[in-house]
């Protein structure tokens, strides 16, 4: 669901049959947060998707719901310190 955006807490806790206290709270017991989740999903799938050579960086981004190829690049770089592209040239 994340070509479409990132997902809302509501559209989240609906599609595991849980109320969304009820998903705040798990989170919250695990040590974690809503948005917290959904970085995490995205750099994991970005870390998969890089290595696959026939993606472009610019599909990454759209397939994890950036609304730009810039805004990708920015996250990537936070999550790794480097630019997606020089993380796909060492882990490719």
């Amino acid at each position: 669901r994340l070509a479409h955006g990132a997902p809302g807490l509501a559209d989240a806790a609906a599609a595991m049959n849980l109320g969304e206290r009820s998903l705040q709270q798990q989170l919250h017991d695990a040590g974690t947060g809503f948005r917290q989740c959904v970085d995490d999903t995205r750099r994991r799938l970005a870390e998969r998707h890089l290595r696959d050579a026939s993606l472009s960086i610019g599909d990454i981004g759209l397939r994890l719901g950036f609304s730009e190829q810039s805004a990708f690049q920015r996250a990537f770089s936070r999550w790794h310190g480097l630019p997606p592209a020089a993380w796909r040239r060492r882990h490719g």
